[in-house]
């Protein structure tokens, strides 16, 4: 290998190994949210912990996606830009999950 592909090989492992840490959370919130707020309130938040755990795993690793070719391709877009849009869209939805959770009334 030379050295410009170790250097790069090294950063995704750091990088990959970082992106656990979100996902790790937005779990740990699950547990937290799912038990301390009874019924759908509780739900929505846990789900809205881990989209937003997921997300931010996507952000973390998105440096390493960057580095692929642009001629690999998800659903006609490159893997970098599909990474990106599904960033966003996490983080969309853990939010509309989250004034759900405040909107819904409780029994």
């Amino acid at each position: 290998m030379d050295p410009q592909r170790k250097v790069v090989a090294r950063q995704a492992l750091l990088w990959s190994a970082l992106s656990y840490i979100p996902l790790i959370a937005g779990v740990a919130w699950a547990f937290f949210a799912a038990r301390h707020w009874p019924g759908s309130r509780g739900v929505f938040l846990a789900a809205s912990g881990i989209m937003v755990g997921l997300a931010a795993s996507s952000a973390l690793f998105f440096p390493v996606v960057r580095q692929l070719p642009p001629t690999r391709l998800l659903m006609g877009l490159s893997l970098a830009r599909y990474s990106y849009l599904s960033i966003w869209v996490g983080i969309a939805l853990a939010a509309i999950l989250a004034i759900a959770a405040i909107a819904i009334p409780q029994n």
